[in-house]
Parts: C-alpha cells; structure tokens; sequence
C-alpha cells in the first residue's frame, strides 16, 4: 500500500480525474465488485502537460468486509493487483 502507480509514456502521461467511482453488482443485493478510476491522457510532461480528448477507465476487483457498527463504513480490500483498463476518445471522431 502506499505505493503510487507510474502512467507515464515516452508521449506524455496518464492523470487520474475524480474520485474513484463503486461498482456494483446488481443481481445479488447490489454488493460492491470493484472500483472504477478515470484517468485523462497528457502530452508532454507534467506540470506542463497538454491536454488530449483521450480518457482511460482503470477497473480493479475488490471485496469488503462487514463491520460489527452499522454507521462504520466497510473496509475495502483489493483483491489483486490486476487491472483491466478502457481507452477511448471523449469526443467522437469525424471521419472525412
């Protein structure tokens, strides 16, 4: 824990955006599967970078506990260190 994840390319670099959004199952009492973290793409070199319309979804497996106190939140474990990301342009593409 602690460690922080490098997305940097030799083009630029990958910022995160947001905080990380829940994701539930549905078909078993909305348990909690894993989170979703957006990430924007950057040319060049941060704190310079340029902006581009390219957006990754980083998605990763965790699982929480129950807790003994209803108003505690539950504790989230991450599962694995095995992520599966989504590219795409945030703006459609004009085909000419």
């Amino acid at each position: 824990m602690g460690s922080r994840t490098n997305r940097a390319t030799p083009q630029g670099y990958w910022k995160a955006t947001g905080k990380d959004k829940m994701i539930h199952e549905h078909e078993h009492g909305g348990m909690m599967m894993g989170m979703r973290k957006t990430l924007v793409f950057y040319f060049g070199r941060a704190p310079n970078g340029r902006k581009s319309d390219w957006v990754m979804h980083e998605f990763r497996l965790v699982t929480s506990t129950s807790t003994s106190h209803a108003a505690t939140p539950p504790t989230i474990i991450m599962v694995h260190r095995l992520y599966i990301c989504m590219i795409l342009a945030s703006i459609p593409f004009i085909m000419l």
